[in-house]
């Protein structure tokens, strides 16, 4: 699983959106809604990416509706 990955990219680079979308559809996963709701919501402060944003409100969309 990636998360262990993305939580030492965290921990080097704390504005490295993409570990926060890693990490997000890691917990989503592993059963944990809140924590990738937090990930995802993150990665939504942090990006600038347009596509990669979209995907992100969908796994939101997603988590929300659980």
């Amino acid at each position: 699983m990636r998360q262990p990955y993305c939580r030492r990219a965290i921990d080097l680079d704390p504005a490295y959106a993409c570990a926060y979308y890693g990490r997000g559809v890691a917990n989503k996963k592993l059963g944990n809604t809140q924590e990738a709701i937090a990930d995802f919501e993150r990665f939504l402060e942090l990006s600038d990416d347009a596509y990669w944003q979209e995907q992100a409100e969908q796994q939101l969309a997603t988590l929300r509706n659980e």
